[in-house]
């Protein structure tokens, strides 16, 4: 079975009970979902426990197979979840050339459809958000988006295009810090985050943004990269941090999605979650999805196992988010720690 034709399968604690199901399947009929389009049933998979009745379908235009009950399928009640999505499609984003979606990864933590694409043009290859996938919302991460963004805009406009794009930057960062009504104001306003009186004036913070390390990576692909605030003001408490000239620098998606993930109680240490059951989880984000990479019953063996397995698996663009000033523990010795 291909990646685009996933079997979703219904598992039944003690299995499904042998024997005939006593109710002729059509395995000939097309039948009509209420949604996702026609489909067969392909297997009869026998009763359950409960004397419950499950088959095997499959959907005609997707090639998609999942187990339900019959009596769900005899109602048309359903669902694809691959409907929608055209594996022959070519689609096109709007600054990095074309792609095509080219296998269903499943659902994240949020209940989002995630695919894999890749791009035609250099074989680049991530997993999105389906809706995004569909709506050409996608970035090729091997392209300077000042390469792409000028095959639509003449190329004396980019400085333009530049400036309005921090001038949604100001503006979100003043919603955060100042509009209750803002989604993430509860994160920012609410527990004491501020903006410096010169960057209250949008002119002075977009006059100051050259000034920025990092700025010449942004201008080159200011979707790739964003202001952040909280690196160099990692050891002040969140609730007296502010947006400033002194306090902020341009870091990559990547970097800033590793530097916001949630740290264990000791703040000056980046990666490791402190577990309920008294272990710990080493955690850092790659190719938009955060991933654990192991979880440990002693906390200095996961804060070196985090460093060790960052720099091979993080695709970090600018600074390595490393925990320093630690006993040091070499990788083989911290394997004997692992929990799982």
């Amino acid at each position: 079975m291909s990646n685009q034709q996933l079997s979703f399968v219904f598992v039944v604690k003690k299995g499904f009970m042998a024997g005939k199901s006593r109710i002729k399947v059509d395995f000939d009929k097309i039948y009509e979902s209420n949604s996702c389009g026609p489909f067969k049933i392909i297997q009869d998979l026998g009763r359950d426990e409960r004397s419950r009745l499950f088959v095997r379908v499959k959907f005609i235009n997707t090639g998609t197979e999942k187990d339900v009950r019959y009596d769900i399928a005899m109602d048309g009640k359903v669902m694809d979840e691959l409907f929608g999505v055209d594996f022959n499609k070519i689609y096109n984003s709007k600054y990095y050339g074309p792609y095509k979606i080219i296998a269903y990864i499943g659902r994240n933590h949020d209940s989002r459809k995630i695919v894999r694409i890749k791009f035609l043009d250099t074989g680049y290859e991530y997993n999105t958000a389906l809706q995004s996938a569909i709506n050409g919302d996608v970035k090729d991460h091997t392209v300077d988006y000042h390469d792409r963004v000028i095959y639509s805009y003449n190329e004396n406009d980019y400085n333009d295009i530049i400036i309005s794009i921090l001038k949604e930057r100001w503006k979100g960062m003043m919603d955060r810090c100042y509009n209750s009504e803002c989604s993430s104001f509860y994160k920012y306003g609410k527990i004491g985050v501020k903006v410096c009186d010169r960057w209250l004036d949008a002119n002075n913070y977009i006059s100051d943004m050259p000034l920025l390390k990092n700025y010449d990576k942004f201008y080159v692909n200011p979707q790739m990269y964003q202001i952040d605030k909280d690196f160099l003001q990692f050891n002040v408490p969140k609730n007296e941090r502010i947006y400033s000239p002194e306090t902020c620098l341009f870091l990559s998606l990547v970097d800033n999605a590793n530097l916001s993930i949630k740290m264990n109680h000791k703040e000056q240490y980046y990666g490791v979650r402190n577990n309920s059951n008294g272990t710990f989880s080493v955690i850092f984000s790659t190719e938009g999805q955060k991933r654990t990479y192991g979880t440990y019953n002693n906390y200095i063996a996961a804060l070196n196992e985090y460093n060790y397995y960052y720099l091979q698996y993080a695709n970090f663009e600018l600074i390595p988010l490393l925990n320093e000033g630690m006993e040091l523990m070499d990788h083989e010795e911290a394997l004997k720690y692992l929990v799982h």
